[in-house]
């Protein structure tokens, strides 16, 4: 399909399919399966010698064999013990479930956004493609996107309304507002490809498509 769109940046990351009647824009691609399930083994290994611990210390309260004075950092303890389980199991959830791709599909009027597996998954899995350099999720922003339902939205031209490229330089971002809900768009992109999909999408939201 024939649109007047940008060319991609030289040596974008990005895959460009076209078909009769809409252009496919995959923006990355998840890591290997195996990888994901030796992170998983290694996950549970850990967990096998962190619930021993929280287990030894739960004995230690109920029978009334801790010190006075170590009651307060034990229960402490077992609070913070008990918030990494719940994260780590998680995480080895997410890391079984199907790899799924980052894809924006747009056709003349239509928008449609899958968001692919979670980005966390790629931090914490072998030969995932974040490092470092990646955005960083702290605090409550890890802990939301560990949580969140990443669904795919569709939407029509005439729904699609505020459009931003964040200039955060921690974790830069493409914002899109469809309807009442808010949708965040290539954050594991370079600079150059995060602002060629910008470039895209507010060609195609402006009606510049042939």
């Amino acid at each position: 399909m024939q649109n007047n769109f940008p060319p991609r940046p030289r040596g974008s990351a990005i895959l460009e399919e076209h078909t009769p009647n809409e252009i496919v824009l995959t923006l990355r691609m998840p890591s290997g399966r195996v990888g994901r399930l030796v992170s998983v083994a290694f996950y549970v290994f850990w967990l096998c010698g962190w619930i021993v611990g929280g287990v030894g210390v739960l004995y230690a309260l109920v029978t009334d064999q801790a010190h006075p004075t170590q009651t307060f950092w034990l229960i402490l303890w077992l609070l913070l013990w008990s918030l990494s389980l719940i994260i780590i199991v998680r995480m080895c959830w997410l890391l079984l479930q199907r790899p799924r791709s980052e894809i924006l599909t747009l056709s003349a009027d239509t928008f449609r956004y899958d968001p692919g597996s979670s980005p966390l998954t790629e931090v914490y899995s072998i030969g995932g493609y974040w490092n470092r350099s990646g955005p960083q999720y702290l605090f409550h922003r890890f802990y939301r996107e560990l949580f969140r339902k990443r669904r795919p939205v569709t939407a029509t031209r005439s729904q699609v309304g505020y459009l931003q490229l964040s200039p955060s330089t921690q974790n830069p971002k493409i914002i899109l507002v469809v309807g009442a809900q808010e949708i965040t768009i290539g954050e594991s992109l370079d600079t150059p490809d995060q602002k060629w999909i910008f470039d895209v999408l507010d060609c195609w939201r402006n009606g510049e498509w042939m």
